[in-house]
């Protein structure tokens, strides 16, 4: 019974779909030329009803969303009204997003409507889910942002650890709108609030992303406050001033930069940046430490110790050191030479490296420092 009810349901959920179709036949017949584009997509959208088609029908229902033509605003509202329909509004969601950008005056007004009174109705549902889903939000700040700025507020979820604030200020701060003065003049607590709860700190986050279009400077000094609490949003509030202060990202802008000029022509806080990040934290992060062993970065193993030393990670690279032993007084440069090595000896390379880890206790936040090191010599480095 278990296995049926998924199908029951997507039945009933086709069939709803069917039903709105059927409903508006006769505006589609009475409609102009120019929105003959809307009558295709229904009939399209009748077809992959009829033939079970549940990709093309999440493709037609975004189409429609992204006409942005006043005559496709009543099948908007009526199919963002029907709740037994949520599941596909994220679709005509995305679409919404992406017809704002060309869409009629007429069409901008009355999706924005539908989209409010949704809003106001506690018992909509999937208003604030997350990715890779859009969020109600997200459509209003598309549609019309200043508008939307002022409901945020009006209906306070800008107010942090409030239910649909991590979402509300996610499309706050994906739209690149600011937060209006008289908002962000009141919004931030006084203090930085209490980090204990995971999401709280995500959202304060959030907020002081938003906030930093605001106000930079008090933005900083909390992000600065955050990255100095040792608490777990460390790291997240250290990216977030490479941000503010326009800096490279260690693994994938400052990457772009190596690619573009070589290794050697970078400056050297850029090239300690950039060893530890591409050498060391994020092979390891993104394959495991067997296989960043066998990889062409440990190569450089040395460079990877002496960079480590050199942002502040003594711990780690006396760990490395020590490690790197494991394949005698020599350590072999060449990848496929370890590999070998590791299969005729049998050598247990992350058993050993646990082992000295749980031994030395106590190693550093590697990422964190590396990201400090580059603030800390920010004038190293090509600012975006």
């Amino acid at each position: 019974m278990s296995f049926a009810l998924p199908i029951i349901f997507a039945a009933l959920v086709i069939w709803l779909c069917w039903q709105r179709v059927l409903k508006h036949k006769h505006r589609l017949e009475a409609l102009p030329k120019q929105d003959r584009r809307l009558v295709e997509l229904m009939q399209m959208g009748e077809a992959a009803m009829k033939n079970w088609d549940a990709n093309a029908q999440k493709e037609i229902i975004k189409s429609i969303g992204e006409l942005g033509t006043g005559a496709s605003v009543p099948f908007i509202a009526d199919w963002l009204s029907t709740k037994s329909l949520s599941n596909s509004w994220s679709d005509l969601l995305e679409g919404i997003v992406e017809g704002a950008k060309h869409a009629e005056p007429e069409w901008k007004d009355g999706v924005f409507r539908v989209l409010e009174h949704g809003l106001a109705d506690p018992l909509t549902p999937n208003l604030f889910r997350g990715w890779p889903f859009v969020s109600w939000p997200s459509a209003m700040m598309a549609v019309d942002p200043e508008r939307a700025l002022k409901i945020f507020a009006d209906r306070k979820l800008l107010m942090l650890g409030t239910p649909g604030f991590s979402a509300t200020v996610t499309a706050i701060n994906e739209s690149l709108s600011d937060v209006p003065a008289d908002i962000a003049a009141r919004w931030l607590p006084d203090e930085m609030p209490d980090l204990s709860e995971h999401a709280i700190g995500e959202q304060y986050l959030l907020m002081l992303q938003a906030h930093a279009e605001h106000d930079l400077p008090e933005a900083k000094r909390r992000l600065w406050e955050l990255v100095n609490s040792g608490g777990h949003f460390e790291a997240e509030a250290a990216r977030l001033l490479l941000k503010t202060e326009g800096l490279p990202d260690p693994a994938w802008t400052l990457d772009s930069r190596v690619q573009e000029i070589g290794l050697d022509k970078v400056r050297p806080a850029e090239r300690t940046v950039w060893t530890v990040a591409n050498w060391f934290t994020f092979p390891i992060a993104t394959s495991g430490f067997d296989r960043f062993i066998v990889g062409y970065e440990a190569d450089h193993l040395h460079e990877v110790i002496a960079a480590l030393n050199e942002i502040g990670a003594h711990v780690t690279a006396d760990c490395l050191l020590e490690w790197a032993g494991i394949f005698g007084a020599e350590w072999p440069a060449d990848q496929y030479d370890r590999e070998t090595i590791i299969d005729e000896r049998g050598l247990k390379t992350g058993e050993h490296w646990n082992t000295i880890c749980a031994r030395m206790q106590n190693l550093e936040n590697v990422t964190l420092l590396n990201l400090l090191y580059e603030l800390r010599h920010a004038d190293q480095f090509e600012r975006q």
